[in-house]
């Protein structure tokens, strides 16, 4: 199975979307705290 470059780089944009939303609630709690 041969990838393709662009197929290539969609992989990779999912890949870090789904890190980046996995991410996000963390993010969002951490902001809280360090607001306090």
């Amino acid at each position: 199975m041969r990838l393709s470059k662009k197929t290539l780089a969609l992989v990779l944009v999912a890949g870090i979307a789904v890190l980046f939303w996995r991410e996000l609630p963390a993010m969002k709690r951490y902001a809280k705290i360090s607001r306090m």
